[in-house]
């Protein structure tokens, strides 16, 4: 196999004996991956728009749409898919004219064997290579132009500063208004947020060079703004349904995020904040990309939601929202009666007063160190109110307040019988530490939802199922430092965290020193 990733390859032809012959060619040896099959150009199209394979391998010749009309309205829609033309004799005229448009090879059916499929894919991963270089430096620069531009867009306004934000959109990227704009916002770990960010930012860019329609910049810690041209035709003729597209194609985006990057656990929750509609004039746009950058109060209430609109209802301040804690408080003095509260209402209840996450974050962190020394020791207590204060969720402060308030009896004794499906959850991860282990795959190994095995695995484990997935690899990972030859990477690779840097800083952050450092002595 070559350097590199595996690069994606698309085939595309009507007959189905040379498909079923592609097939059977040993592609992961040869450093590519078959991405999917279409026996027609328009479905090949339809693929490329979701998936952009870095290559594809297309008939000339097909019913519905030919292999070179499909080859130009991949280069007219942005797409930079590399190329190889399937071809007979007869339509070597065509293969010419798709070599002058671009094409890395054209290769004959008839006379096509392993070393001709080998010679075009090295071309293929070479031009690929090539424009990949290219398109980098230029879409990071542009990219911190525009990051620039954003920073002062979001503090401005009070003093009248002219942002030129929408001149600037049409200038780096060609946008012709009105312009869609949306934001993924990423939450992490704060200990291991910038590491993460970082792992973040790459992969955006991966998907941007791999040809995915994606134009990003980030907006802040955790923000990236997403911009896409309507043209004004386009937004005449739009409506509801081109809104709703364009938030599947943000989900989709969020998805394919949080697949590429599985290794980081729970740690990492990717929402989308969408603009009320498509901006026209400078104003809107800055409008419209402030509030962007807001929280949703919703996203606190919501955790499996994937999509908020921009500049909904905010819900109470934080200081009305404390006012009617308050009086919440007054009505359930003793731990008992604010344990049934927490476990059967708060959730609800929160909710629908719409009380401010900070609000309702300082409240619980409040009630805990009022009942410092209960049921445990100080410390316990004190890193619970931390906890609360720091919780994403409205589960997760839930699951951190039912934990440590609940009777010291259910706490007694380490040998206190997890729930079966918490036990199996916790084997599960210890037997496959070296892969994707997700909320959602693990819940799926224990017939559960992933909503409530995030909640469950809290309160009964006492530890976030980030928590123990991190835990239990760098306790594999010290043991494979100790007591084997295995290079850092490798033992990265072992634990299931393929990225040297995020492996390095979570072993650094959970051990206090680097593995390489651990590794000599």
């Amino acid at each position: 196999m070559t350097g590199g990733r595996l690069l994606d390859v698309l085939i595309v032809d009507d007959e189905l004996p040379l498909r079923e012959e592609l097939r059977l060619f040993d592609w992961e040896a040869h450093g590519f991956r078959l991405a999917g099959e279409a026996d027609n150009g328009e479905k090949a199209l339809r693929f490329c728009r979701e998936r952009a394979p870095d290559v594809v391998i297309t008939d000339i010749t097909m019913p519905i749409m030919d292999g070179i009309t499909l080859f130009r309205r991949l280069r007219e829609e942005g797409i930079a898919s590399q190329v190889i033309l399937l071809t007979c004799h007869s339509e070597f005229g065509y293969a010419r004219e798709a070599l002058q448009l671009g094409a890395v090879e054209y290769l004959v059916k008839v006379e096509m064997d392993d070393p001709d499929i080998v010679r075009a894919l090295s071309k293929a991963r070479e031009a690929h290579d090539r424009q990949r270089l290219l398109s980098t430096k230029e879409a990071e620069e542009k990219r911190w132009e525009l990051a620039k531009t954003l920073a002062r867009a979001g503090a401005s306004g009070k003093d009248g500063q002219k942002t030129e934000l929408l001149p600037m959109l049409k200038r780096l990227y060609g946008l012709e208004t009105p312009l869609r704009l949306s934001a993924l916002h990423v939450e992490l770990k704060r200990e291991l947020r910038l590491p993460g960010l970082r792992e973040v930012e790459e992969c955006l860019a991966e998907l941007e060079q791999s040809g995915v329609p994606l134009r990003w910049a980030a907006a802040g810690e955790g923000i990236y703004l997403l911009i896409s041209g309507t043209g004004t035709r386009a937004a005449e003729e739009s409506g509801p349904a081109d809104s709703g597209r364009e938030a599947e194609g943000v989900i989709r985006l969020a998805d394919r995020l949080e697949d590429e990057l599985s290794y980081l656990n729970g740690a990492l929750r990717i929402y989308a904040v969408t603009a009320p509609g498509p901006a026209e004039i400078e104003e809107e746009t800055v409008e419209q990309f402030r509030l962007l950058l807001e929280k949703p109060v919703d996203a606190f209430y919501e955790p499996e939601r994937r999509i908020f609109p921009g500049g909904g209802d905010k819900g109470k301040g934080p200081g009305e929202s404390m006012a009617v804690l308050d009086k919440l408080a007054a009505t359930i003095p003793d731990t008992e009666r604010l344990l049934v509260f927490i476990r059967e209402e708060l959730g609800k209840w929160a909710f629908a007063n719409r009380i401010h996450p900070a609000a309702l974050q300082g409240w619980a962190s409040h009630q805990l160190r009022q009942r410092r020394g209960e049921n445990g020791t100080e410390g316990l207590w004190d890193d619970a109110a931390k906890a609360c204060a720091e919780a994403g969720s409205i589960d997760e402060l839930t699951a951190v307040l039912l934990h440590v308030l609940k009777p010291a009896e259910a706490d007694k004794g380490a040998n206190r019988k997890l729930r079966k499906e918490i036990a199996d959850a916790q084997r599960y991860i210890r037997e496959h530490l070296d892969q994707s282990l997700t909320l959602v795959s693990v819940a799926k190994q224990v017939g559960l939802s992933s909503h409530y095995l995030s909640r469950l695995f809290r309160i009964e484990s006492g530890s976030s199922f980030n928590d123990y997935v991190t835990r239990q690899r760098m306790e594999k990972a010290i043991g494979l430092l100790q007591n084997t030859t295995m290079r850092v990477y490798e033992v990265g690779n072992a634990v299931g965290i393929p990225s040297y840097r995020y492996f390095t800083a979570t072993f650094r952050q959970y051990t206090g020193m680097s593995p390489t450092f651990y590794k000599k002595g």
